[in-house]
C-alpha cells in the first residue's frame, strides 16, 4: 500500500535535509567564477527564506515541477535573488550574500526531489504521445526518442526511489504507446506492404528531409522498436526482481513482454547473413541488421539497443536464441574496440567488418565515434555485465576508464571517444551547434558511476555549470532526465 505520509510534507524534509548545508554562503561554491561569463546576466542578494507551508505547498504532486522551473529560468536569466519565487525551497536560505550563477548550479546539482520528476514524466509523456498524434501517418520518431527516454526514466525513477507512483505513469503512457503501434492504428509500412508489430515512421525516408507531398512513405525500423519496447521490458523485469510487485502490475507487465517480442520479431528479415564473416572466436555465420532504404550495415549502436532488449527478452521468456544473439553482437563489438597506449578505448560509428560503410558514411571517417552516438553505444556494455555475461566485465571497466580519462574534463566534454582528430565540444563551432541537443545522452555514462565513481562527480559538474551545452540542467530535455532520475535516492519511507 502506498504510504500515508502527505507527499508535500515528504518532499520538503528530503529537500531541506538533503542539500548540501556547508558553504553555502561563499559566492563560487558551486560555479567557477570562469563560468559566470555563460549566463547573460549575473545577480547578487541573499535567497529569502519561506515557510514551510509554503514550500509544503509549492514542492506539491502538481507543482514542484513548475516551482523548479521558475527558479532554475530566473537564475539562468539573472533575476533579482529575492525576487524569485520559492528559491528558498530548493536552496537552504543563508544570511549571505549569493549570486544567482552559483544558485544556478546549486540547484541542478543538489535540489533532486521525485516530485518535480513525476511532474515533468508527466507533462512530457502527455505531450509527445498527443503529437504523435496529431501528426498522424507524417509522424517522425517521438515514440522511438523522446518518449522511450521518459519512459526508460520512469523505472529508473521507481528503482531508485521505491515509488510505485512511477510504474503507474509509465503503465498509463505505454497503454497509450501500444495504440499507436502500426497494427492499431493501420498505417503500413511502405517497404513490407503491411502493418507491422511495430511503430512506422517517415524518420528514416527521404521524405524528411524533402519537400514530398505526396503519401506519407512510412518505413518500420528495428532501433525504433527497440527503443521503444526496451523500456517495457525493463518494467517487466521489475516482476522478477520483485515479486511483491505483481499482484499489481504482473498482468500488465505479461502483456508488454508479448507486445515487444511481436514488436522485435517483425524485424527478423532485416537480420541477415554477412557474407563470408563469422562470429568471432566462433564457426557460426555472422548475421547483422541491414538498414531499410539504403539497405547498408546499420550502425553498432543501433544495434547494440536492440541487444540490450534481447537480453531481457531471454530473461523473460527463456528463449535462448536472444540471448545468443546478444553474445554475438557483444564478440562483435570486441572485435572493433581499439586499445591506445594510455589503456583508453574508442571504436568506429560502424562495426569491424562495415569497411564499406565507414568509407561511405561521414560517421564513419571518422576516427572514433561521436560521443552523442557513443553514449548509446556504451549501456548495452553495462547491461550485458548487469545480467551476467562475463565477457562485458573487462570492457566496462575499460570503457569506464576511457569515459573517466578520456572524454569528461573537469566541465568539459571531448567531441568524440578520442582526443586524436577531436577536441573539447564547442556550441559555438557550427557543426557542434547542431548536435547540442544530442550531449544529453552523456546521462547513459551514469551507469559507469559504480566502477569509476570520478564519472558520476563530472557529469554533475556538467549539468550544473555548463547552461551553453547542457540549457536547463538535467529536465532540460527527455534523455537529462534519466540523469536525474539516476540521481534520486530512496524516499523516506519506500513503497511495497
Amino acid at each position: 500500500m502506498r504510504t500515508a505520509r502527505p507527499a508535500g510534507q515528504r518532499y520538503l524534509a528530503a529537500c531541506i535535509t538533503a542539500l548540501c548545508l556547508t558553504g553555502c554562503t561563499g559566492e563560487y561554491t558551486y560555479l567557477p567564477k570562469q563560468r559566470e561569463s555563460l549566463f547573460p546576466r549575473i545577480s547578487r542578494g541573499v535567497v529569502r527564506a519561506e515557510s514551510p507551508q509554503s514550500c509544503q505547498q509549492a514542492l506539491s504532486p502538481g507543482r514542484a515541477y513548475a516551482s523548479y522551473r521558475g527558479a532554475l529560468e530566473a537564475l539562468q536569466q539573472g533575476r533579482a535573488i529575492a525576487s524569485i519565487p520559492h528559491l528558498g525551497c530548493l536552496v537552504p536560505p543563508a544570511a549571505g550574500q549569493r549570486n544567482s550563477g552559483d544558485l544556478y548550479a546549486q540547484v541542478v546539482r543538489e535540489a533532486l526531489l521525485p516530485n518535480v520528476l513525476h511532474d515533468y514524466l508527466q507533462q512530457q509523456l502527455q505531450l509527445v504521445i498527443a503529437d504523435d498524434i496529431r501528426l498522424g501517418d507524417r509522424r517522425d520518431a517521438g515514440l522511438a526518442w523522446p518518449a522511450a527516454y521518459l519512459l526508460e526514466t520512469a523505472v529508473v525513477a521507481y528503482r531508485n526511489t521505491g515509488e510505485t507512483r512511477f510504474l503507474d505513469l509509465f503503465r498509463q503512457a505505454f497503454d497509450q504507446i501500444l495504440l499507436r503501434r502500426d497494427s492499431v492504428t493501420g498505417f503500413q509500412d511502405a517497404l513490407r506492404q503491411r502493418s507491422t508489430h511495430g511503430w512506422s515512421s517517415i524518420n528514416i525516408s527521404e521524405e524528411k528531409r524533402s519537400n514530398h507531398k505526396g503519401k506519407p512513405f512510412l518505413v518500420g525500423h528495428i532501433t525504433h522498436a527497440a527503443r521503444i519496447v526496451y523500456p517495457a521490458t525493463e518494467f517487466a523485469r521489475l516482476m522478477q526482481e520483485n515479486p511483491h510487485l505483481t499482484a499489481r502490475y504482473g498482468a500488465d507487465a505479461q502483456r508488454y513482454i508479448a507486445a515487444s517480442r511481436a514488436a522485435i520479431n517483425d524485424f527478423d528479415a532485416d537480420w541477415k547473413p554477412v557474407p563470408g564473416m563469422r562470429v568471432p572466436g566462433s564457426d557460426r555465420p555472422l548475421y547483422w541488421y541491414r538498414r531499410p532504404i539504403t539497405n547498408s550495415l546499420e550502425a553498432t549502436n543501433h544495434v547494440h539497443m536492440v541487444s540490450s532488449t534481447w537480453l531481457n527478452l531471454a530473461q523473460l521468456t527463456g528463449q535462448t536464441s536472444y540471448r545468443q544473439k546478444a553474445i554475438d553482437s557483444l564478440a562483435v563489438f570486441q572485435q572493433g574496440v581499439k586499445t591506445e597506449r594510455n589503456r583508453t578505448v574508442h571504436w568506429n560509428y560502424f562495426p569491424f567488418f562495415a569497411t564499406n560503410e565507414q568509407q561511405r558514411f561521414a560517421n564513419g571517417r571518422e576516427y572514433s565515434e561521436a560521443v552523442w552516438k557513443a553514449s548509446l553505444t556504451t549501456p548495452f556494455i553495462a547491461h550485458a555485465q548487469r545480467l551476467g555475461l562475463e565477457q562485458a566485465k573487462p570492457l566496462s571497466a575499460a570503457i569506464a576508464h576511457s569515459i573517466n580519462k578520456e572524454i569528461l574534463g573537469d566541465g568539459e566534454i571531448r567531441r568524440n571517444l578520442n582526443s586524436k582528430q577531436s577536441r573539447w565540444f564547442d556550441p559555438s563551432d557550427a557543426k557542434d551547434k547542431k548536435q547540442l541537443g544530442k550531449i544529453n545522452n552523456i546521462t547513459y555514462f551514469l551507469e559507469y558511476e559504480s566502477i569509476e565513481p570520478e564519472i558520476g562527480r563530472k557529469i554533475r559538474q556538467l549539468f550544473a555549470t555548463r547552461p551553453d551545452l547542457l540549457p536547463m540542467g538535467w529536465l532540460g530535455s527527455p534523455s537529462g532526465a534519466l540523469g536525474y532520475a539516476h540521481l534520486l535516492g530512496p524516499s523516506r519511507e519506500r513503497q511495497p
